[in-house]
Parts: C-alpha cells; sequence; structure tokens
C-alpha cells in the first residue's frame, strides 16, 4: 500500500503497520520515564560513536543519524506533555517484541504535525510572548493559567516538530551523493540513506560508496555537464526500506542492473532492538534486570560489504555491447558480510550479571556498562 505522505489516512495505517499482539499503548505517567531511558542509551550510543579511536572514528558519520532519531523522540517528549482531553492525537504505542520503539504510524503523526505545523502557529496559536505574558498577567492577579500553559504545551510542541528533521515513517530519508572526486576515468562518490526499516520497526543508516564512469552526465554540479538524478539507483535505495536481508546481495544486484555505477563498499548501521520494563523480554535479559532500576538495553549493530576484485567479461558480445550501449563489461566480486560491530549498552549492574564479553545468549558481543554518573565502559 502506497501513502500519500499529505494525506494519510490514520486509521488505515493504524490497521497495516500495528500488531495487536506487539503494541503497547502507554499510559501518561509511563511516557516521560521510558523516552528518557531511550534517550539515555542513545546518549550512551553517541558517546561511544564520538570516542576517539580508530575503531570508533571509523564509524563517526553514523552520529548525525543518532541526532535524527534523539531530536524526533524529543518531538514526542513534547508532544505528550498535553495529556488528558488536551491530548494532541493518539496515545503513544510502542513495539513491544524484538524493537522497544515507537510505532511507524506514530512516526507518522510526527509527519503530519510537522506539515501543519506552520498554520497552526500562524493562525490558530497566540505568538509565545503574548501566550507567557498572558501567563506572567494571571499569576499576578490570582488568576488560573492552565488554559494558557496548555497553550504555551503546544506551541512549543509544534515548533519543535516543524524545525526538526525528522526519522522518516514510510519513506526513505536520502540526499544526493557527495562527489569525492575522479580517478582513472571514474567519479567518487558516497550516499547515504535512512529509515524505519519494515518488518524490524527500526532505525536503520547506510553508507554506499561506490564509482561511476566519466563518460555518463555526473550525479552532481559539474561545469559544462548537466547533473542526472540516477532514477534507478533511487528506486533501489527506496526499495531497501521493505528491509535488506542480505547486505552483500544488494549491492551485487545494484552492479548487475545499473552499467554505469560500481559499488566499492557499503555500510548498514541497525539501532536497536531496545529492551526496558515496557517490551516482552527473553527470559535471560528478563534476568538480567531483575533488581536493577530503571534497566535498559539498546543493541547496535553494524555490518559491512567491500569489492575485493572485479570479473571482467570474455565474450566479444560483451565488447561489441559495451562500445555501443555502454553495457558493463565488468562486475564487482564482494566479500561475504562482515560484522564491524554488534554491541549491547546496559546499565553497569546488568553487564555484571552477563558473562564477559557476551550478551544474554552468551554470543560474542561488546558489551557497555553505563555507571549512574552516565560514564561507559566497555
Amino acid at each position: 500500500m502506497v501513502f500519500d505522505k499529505g494525506k494519510i489516512d490514520l486509521q488505515k495505517l493504524l490497521e497495516t503497520t500495528e500488531d495487536p499482539q506487539d503494541c503497547k499503548h502507554l499510559n501518561p505517567e509511563e511516557i516521560k520515564p521510558y523516552l528518557t531511558r531511550l534517550q539515555q542509551r542513545l546518549s550512551n550510543l553517541n558517546t561511544i560513536l564520538s570516542r576517539n579511536s580508530q575503531k570508533e572514528t571509523d564509524n563517526e558519520f553514523a552520529i548525525p543519524f543518532i541526532k535524527q532519531i534523539k531530536d524526533s523522540l524529543d518531538c514526542f517528549a513534547l508532544k505528550y506533555l498535553v495529556n488528558g482531553e488536551d491530548q494532541i492525537d493518539f496515545a503513544l504505542s510502542i513495539n513491544t517484541i524484538n524493537c522497544g520503539f515507537p510505532t511507524v504510524a506514530n512516526f507518522s503523526y510526527l509527519e503530519r504535525d510537522k506539515q501543519r505545523a506552520k498554520d497552526i502557529l500562524d493562525n490558530q496559536l497566540s505568538k509565545r510572548e503574548k501566550i507567557i505574558s498572558k501567563i506572567r498577567a494571571n499569576i499576578m492577579e490570582g488568576q488560573p493559567i492552565l488554559h494558557e500553559q496548555i497553550l504555551l504545551q503546544r506551541h512549543n510542541y509544534f515548533s519543535k516538530v516543524m524545525s526538526t528533521n525528522l526519522l522518516p515513517s514510510l519513506s526513505v530519508n536520502t540526499k544526493d551523493p557527495e562527489y569525492c572526486g575522479t580517478k582513472d576515468g571514474r567519479r567518487n562518490y558516497f550516499i547515504d540513506w535512512s529509515c524505519i526499516e519494515a518488518g524490524l520497526n527500526v532505525p536503520v543508516f547506510y553508507r554506499m560508496w561506490f564509482t561511476q564512469d566519466a563518460k555518463f552526465n555526473p550525479l552532481h554540479d559539474e561545469k559544462g555537464k548537466k547533473k542526472e538524478k540516477h532514477q534507478l539507483l533511487t528506486y533501489f535505495i527506496q526499495e531497501s526500506r521493505r528491509g535488506i536481508e542480505d547486505l552483500r546481495e544488494f549491492v551485487i544486484h545494484v552492479d548487475k542492473k545499473i552499467d554505469e555505477i560500481h559499488p566499492k563498499q557499503i555500510r548498514k548501521y541497525t539501532v536497536g532492538p531496545y529492551y526496558d520494563k515496557l517490551t516482552l523480554n527473553n527470559s535471560e535479559l528478563e534476568n538480567a534486570f531483575d533488581n536493577v532500576n530503571n534497566a535498559s538495553a539498546l543493541r547496535f549493530t553494524a555490518e559491512m560489504v567491500l569489492s575485493v576484485d572485479v570479473t571482467k567479461m570474455q565474450r566479444t558480445l560483451d565488447y561489441i555491447a559495451h562500445f555501443f550501449t555502454n553495457k558493463k563489461i565488468e562486475n564487482e566480486v564482494y566479500s561475504d558480510v562482515k560484522l564491524m560491530k554488534y554491541a549491547l549498552i546496559v546499565p553497569m549492574r546488568v553487564k555484571q550479571k552477563l558473562k564477559r564479553g557476551c550478551d544474554e545468549h552468551e554470543n560474542p558481543c561488546e558489551v557497555y556498562g553505563v555507571t549512574e554518573s552516565e560514564e561507559v565502559t566497555i
């Protein structure tokens, strides 16, 4: 089903993206602690990726993606300050099985609010300064301020959501390829994209490095040549939201289907699942959480596939086709999927209950323990 982002049918969206067995509607008193715990784990991940070490510096370009997730969660925090009969729309819901993040439907509501925010701020709400002045006047006069407080909370939320680069719900967030120079008759690029991956319902971020034959129109602004937006590459990237089960098969497919483009490396960063007392957890994790206040855990994985060689076509017909139609005469040879990083971020007391260097299932894992002072250690 394709949704028009400008005219999202919320009821239909709920029916097609939420499994009642995998969804929990949070009570107003649960929302703030839940978002705080999740934000803390994302901040811990940001700290890990920001460390000045060779191992982490190589992943630092994923940091803006972590910020995008955190900014979207900040919007939820402001939105659900308005509750009860004044609640802006639906309750906050989370996927409880192997996910832990707000549902796709909830992220779509943020996108809808972003689209209508300017109209609401311009035509339905007073200016922020005027609302604050009214609150001060009512306090001085001993008058109630509840109504004005609600208006201020609404104003703060719609202002925030209007200016925020939100995590996309039913689409892929991508930019034009970044040009990195030309060498040996080929332009070098990389391209980033992010989405909430269908099925997993967790945020994922990709970066792919590739070359383009210089005889084709460039994918960036180049003097004397028309910039091209490659439709087939865009299509493959958009389709990745459905889920890439095998990263190697994805780049092989791109390499075979697009003659002018040669993928050289691709990485996939998966943030999640997230677990806490509101999610349905496996027994091993529940045992590790036992008697730990505000226990929570965030998984993070980074996968990579590299081009390790090229094979050239042998048939004369292939070279004739290349001469007349620019048909590709060589294909990349790719490595197996390499797990660059598999990490679990937990409170220090939870880490102490796990086998050293292993996750709750005793699989090899980088387990980061977080102290009460927010120090992150491995």
